[in-house]
């Protein structure tokens, strides 16, 4: 039997602080495609894949940016979109050419 000594939480969001490597402003959608192998390896690993074209959309209508050489929070919430669904999953803490990011407790 496995017990878990840390904080657990029911909560369905998960904020990251995100920041912005370059010298333009990013969107979402910026980022979404940055990340986008991300959503191969979800499709890869669900019966109900999310389309590129679906994915993108909800990106482009997020709304979300950070400034140049700035820094962001970004709340995703896994229950009710499909950025949520998908880079909850698979985000973590990392980086790409444009982004960093890390997890923050919420």
């Amino acid at each position: 039997m496995k017990i878990r000594l840390d904080f657990v939480t029911n909560s369905s969001s998960i904020a990251y602080i995100v920041r912005n490597r370059t010298k333009q402003k990013k969107t979402m959608l910026d980022f979404a495609k940055e990340v986008i192998h991300m959503l191969d390896s979800y499709n890869e690993d669900h019966d109900f894949p999310v389309t590129r074209e679906e994915y993108l959309k909800e990106a482009e209508d997020s709304g979300w940016s950070v400034g140049p050489n700035g820094k962001s929070e970004l709340v995703l919430h896994w229950e009710d979109n499909l950025l949520g669904i998908v880079l909850t999953e698979y985000l973590g803490s990392g980086g790409s050419q444009s982004f960093s990011w890390s997890e923050q407790p919420m």
